[in-house]
């Protein structure tokens, strides 16, 4: 009996002893986990947080960089074109049917208008058919702001005049009538037709009006037909000799 609880004391310590070194192996395995899982998290919050460093590193350096000018080219500068005279071309082509710049019965027409004009040949406008277009603008230009004439005002003068003393008036001399001489006044010089035609006519007809009637220029221009009003000055002598021609 003695031995048999020996043997069974030795077995049952047997038992605890290796269930107490599985617990404690157990035990050991498990903390050893925990200790890893926790190294793994660290690493990856340290690996985080470089990331988070480097990315606000590179932001920095972004915003104190300075940004690089952008080359700009000047313009080129166009140069003026060669002013037209307008004034010089209505008294070249104008005036001789539309009078003065001043006075013109064309006043306020725009280029427009006188460019139709041309086209339609209207008063023989069509002679101007070579004019081009910006100097048919400078044109109207010139109708819509014509010279204006400057008249001098002379105000009158304030100093008296001192009167002179009456010279007493010898009798004029009696003078022996004579005898009119009845002399024939001299005829009138021709009136040269061509040379009128060509000085008030020719600019806007050119030879388109020959064979015209006296009749029919002087109805003609006393209906400003075409600005023809502009001849008025023209006597009845010399609108027949333009005829006549």
């Amino acid at each position: 009996m003695n031995v048999r609880s020996k043997t069974s004391a030795v077995s049952t310590a047997i038992s605890l002893l290796v269930i107490g070194l599985m617990l404690s192996g157990c035990g050991s395995s498990g903390g050893q986990g925990d200790a890893t899982q926790l190294s793994n998290k660290t690493e990856k919050s340290d690996t985080e947080s470089s990331e988070k460093d480097h990315s606000a590193q590179q932001e920095t350096a972004a915003a104190t960089t300075p940004a690089t000018p952008v080359a700009t080219v000047p313009a080129t500068a166009v140069p003026a074109g060669q002013a037209i005279d307008g004034a010089t071309l209505y008294g070249s082509y104008c005036q001789s049917c539309h009078g003065g710049l001043s006075s013109s019965s064309k006043q306020g027409k725009n280029a427009a208008q006188i460019q139709g004009a041309i086209a339609a040949n209207r008063g023989g406008m069509g002679s101007l058919a070579t004019l081009t277009a910006p100097q048919i603008q400078a044109i109207a230009t010139a109708l819509l702001a014509p010279a204006v004439t400057t008249v001098t005002v002379t105000a009158p003068s304030t100093t008296t005049t001192p009167v002179t003393p009456a010279v007493p008036v010898t009798p004029p001399t009696p003078v022996t009538p004579t005898v009119p001489v009845t002399t024939t006044p001299p005829a009138a010089p021709a009136i040269d037709g061509a040379a009128l035609y060509a000085q008030y006519c020719s600019g806007c007809h050119g030879a388109g009006k020959r064979g015209k009637s006296a009749s029919t220029i002087q109805a003609a221009i006393s209906a400003n037909r075409g600005g023809m009003g502009s001849l008025s000055s023209l006597t009845s002598a010399q609108i027949a000799a333009i005829a006549a021609w």
